[in-house]
């Protein structure tokens, strides 16, 4: 109907004769534009509140970062996944990885995050599944996938908590510095420069590229900096 598309395609949100660039140049309005010219309910301010549950103009009132969150692995960033799934994915929830509400509130246990997927949008997990992948679920959300034994829940996680500016992640980030996989020992390198705003070359010597011996002694002194 008018502008909407029929079936969504690349050229809903991008421009085939412009290169997107290291940022991303459209508005958020723009993009929930993007959204709303076939789900034409959400423009009506009461409805969008009803659904979203969070303040007009909040992170949490954006129509990509609930259904299409950062947790695809891009070139030098974490970048949207393409593939648009509803928050309350059962099997995202329940493996324990990047959901969209813990992708923002890094801070929250996963009881805080399920109470409020009941309450506004009558969803149910089984309990001995959460317990299950959530060992302690009194911790934060984004503790637990920083230490998650699942490479890439760690490097999304990584790029969150930069994304998100929660420096009280740090400690647990810099353990990442000598992660196993050298694409997580990156992202995670570019996160803690971005929260501490130095480089870590230049400081202490670290590159993620360094092989297990040469990193150890940046690292050590990285935590002994840090890691408080």
């Amino acid at each position: 109907k008018g502008s909407c598309y029929s079936q969504l395609n690349c050229v809903a949100c991008h421009d085939p004769h412009s290169a997107t660039g290291a940022v991303w140049p459209k508005s958020p309005e723009q993009d929930d534009a993007s959204c709303i010219r076939c789900h034409e309910k959400w423009n009506d301010p009461i409805q969008r509140k009803l659904h979203t549950h969070h303040a007009s103009g909040t992170s949490g009132d954006r129509c990509m970062n609930c259904h299409m969150p950062h947790i695809n692995e891009g070139m030098q960033d974490v970048v949207r996944t393409h593939t648009i799934f509803s928050p309350t994915n059962r099997e995202m929830i329940l493996a324990n990885q990047p959901n969209a509400c813990n992708l923002c509130h890094l801070d929250q246990p996963i009881d805080w995050t399920l109470r409020f997927l009941n309450e506004w949008y009558g969803k149910s997990y089984p309990d001995d599944k959460i317990s299950a992948t959530y060992s302690d679920r009194t911790i934060p959300v984004g503790l637990g996938w920083l230490r998650s034994n699942h490479g890439p829940t760690r490097l999304t996680a990584s790029s969150a908590f930069a994304r998100q500016k929660a420096a009280w992640g740090i400690p647990a980030l810099l353990n990442l510095l000598d992660d196993p996989f050298l694409l997580n020992r990156q992202f995670a390198q570019t996160s803690i420069e971005e929260l501490l705003g130095i480089q870590l070359d230049k400081r202490f010597g670290y590159w993620y590229f360094l092989d297990k011996s040469e990193r150890m002694t940046p690292i050590q002194d990285i935590k002994s900096a840090y890691g408080k």
